[in-house]
């Protein structure tokens, strides 16, 4: 018997970092049409903003559909505003900050809710209170007065108003806001 040779023994690894979450940025700057040239129901459902004295309408069945459209990141009257809307719990939550550019919020999943990211750090989208134990903030954007109304009555209150009334595909060759039926959101007006 010769002597005993034994392979070498690999060091213990660290433990896996688990993946970070999915992130789904959202809608950029979506194109918006004039009123005169919206073909929408006088009943359909709008979320209402003013910046900078410039109205502008986002047809609340077009934030349906896959992540990236529940989030619309966009400039109004060189204001950045970004709209949000969790179809599952029919909350509506609108936010801007300074600067010229638009926000770069995004969709982070579900947790009791919808989760948004800013950067690395995210926030329950109904509260803007962080959803991590270790981080007591909360979302560090302003919020931003909001109307959620029909059509008819927000283009009559704002005549000059734009509307998007359009996103991303959800599914293949259908446009988002055929993706799904409208259905009234809870009134979460801060």
């Amino acid at each position: 018997r010769g002597p005993s040779v034994s392979e070498p023994v690999p060091a213990p690894s660290a433990p896996a970092k688990p993946p970070p979450p999915a992130q789904y940025p959202g809608t950029r700057q979506p194109p918006a049409v004039s009123a005169a040239g919206a073909a929408l129901s006088d009943d359909d459902t709008v979320i209402g903003v003013v910046a900078a004295g410039r109205p502008r309408a986002y047809l609340l069945r077009a934030m349906n559909g896959g992540p990236e459209n529940h989030v619309i990141n966009d400039l109004v009257g060189g204001t950045p505003v970004s709209v949000t809307y969790c179809d599952l719990g029919r909350c509506v939550k609108v936010f801007t900050d300074s600067g010229s550019n638009p926000l770069e919020l995004k969709v982070g999943g579900y947790q009791d809710g919808m989760v948004l990211y800013v950067g690395d750090r995210s926030f329950r989208q109904s509260t803007g209170k962080s959803t991590s134990p270790e981080d007591s903030g909360e979302i560090p954007l302003s919020r931003m007065k909001f109307e959620q109304t029909t059509w008819k009555k927000w283009r009559e209150a704002h005549p000059d108003t734009d509307v998007v009334t359009t996103l991303r595909s959800t599914k293949r060759g259908a446009p988002a806001d055929d993706a799904a039926t409208q259905a009234p959101a809870k009134d979460t007006r801060p």
